[in-house]
């Protein structure tokens, strides 16, 4: 067996390759490791990319209440503001 790049190898030429001898089937399997290495380091990295997506979701989910409370002086202020300027528009 060549030395090879399974990385870049496609599909087809992956399902044609044999083992000749024990030195083919330890590369292989080097190289089966290898893979399975990279796949697991790319599943950590999307399960810890999505684990911090929702946990910026319910970050700003748990934040909506404030936004929603009418006691809150900021919405206080802005649905008095938005008032104003629909009563404004409305005797126009």
């Amino acid at each position: 067996m060549d030395n090879y790049d399974i990385l870049e190898m496609d599909i087809e030429k992956i399902k044609q390759l044999q083992a000749n001898n024990d030195n083919d089937l330890q590369q292989m399997s080097d190289k089966h490791e290898q893979l399975i290495g990279i796949i697991l380091t790319e599943e950590e990295n999307v399960i810890a990319s999505h684990r911090q997506h929702i946990d910026d979701m319910f970050y700003l989910v748990k934040q909506v209440p404030d936004y929603l409370d009418p006691r809150n002086a900021c919405c206080s202020t802005r649905s008095t503001s938005l008032a104003a300027t629909s009563t404004t528009t409305s005797n126009e």
